[in-house]
């Protein structure tokens, strides 16, 4: 006996892990997307860069738009760069060798939204900061060279990331097109609220099903 049909089951697993609610850390709760359109529901940004004009130079660190990306790692010195990458048919900012950098937001702001570019030879990890120190952080997981997006809602201004790539000296990540501006006074809906909305549903079918052969 089915409770419910497939598509919508499918219609709302797919907004379940879409968005995914991270319990507070210091008081503040982070939000997740891997959604532009579930994001941008939720958010009022515009464009802030899309790296076309950042130079293609080996630097510890560079400025482009009020925004400062400084290395952690590289080769043969911890480098950032703008990048043309053919995958995606722009400039974006990744490193030469592995990619571990900062993006310190000169306006911070509690929605941020990217590109990212992935290498499927692990994940890359963001971790998300604010003014009361590290916020959260999220693992991206992808199995090929993959390009997907990544949006982040905070309950206070993000201060800055850090991203940090494994194999990024065989295959670049990076991130590219980068979004600023706040979240909407619309509530983002819970991970967990969805589960009971779910489950909620699946009982209300049962039964009226169950009510209709008696």
């Amino acid at each position: 006996m089915k409770l419910f049909n497939s598509l919508n089951l499918l219609s709302i697993s797919t907004t379940l892990f879409s968005i995914l609610t991270i319990q507070p850390v210091n008081g503040v709760t982070v939000n997740f997307f891997t959604d532009f359109d579930d994001f941008n529901e939720v958010t009022a940004t515009t464009l802030v860069d899309d790296f076309e004009d950042v130079p293609v130079a080996l630097t510890p660190s560079l400025t482009s738009n009020g925004n400062t990306y400084t290395a952690l790692d590289g080769i043969p010195f911890p480098n950032v760069t703008g990048f043309f990458e053919p995958n995606v048919g722009s400039n974006i900012i990744t490193t030469m060798g592995n990619e571990i950098f900062t993006v310190d937001f000169g306006v911070p702001s509690t929605a941020i939204g990217f590109d990212t570019i992935l290498n499927g030879l692990g994940p890359v990890t963001v971790d998300v900061f604010g003014s009361t120190g590290f916020l959260d952080s999220i693992e991206i997981l992808s199995s090929s060279v993959e390009l997907g997006f990544l949006g982040i809602v905070a309950d206070e201004p993000i201060t800055s990331i850090q991203w940090t790539a494994i194999g990024g000296g065989s295959i670049n990540t990076g991130i590219d097109n980068l979004l600023q501006g706040e979240s909407n006074s619309v509530s983002v809906p819970e991970a967990s609220n969805i589960l009971g909305l779910l489950v909620f549903l699946g009982f209300g079918i049962y039964f009226k099903k169950n009510s209709r052969k008696n």
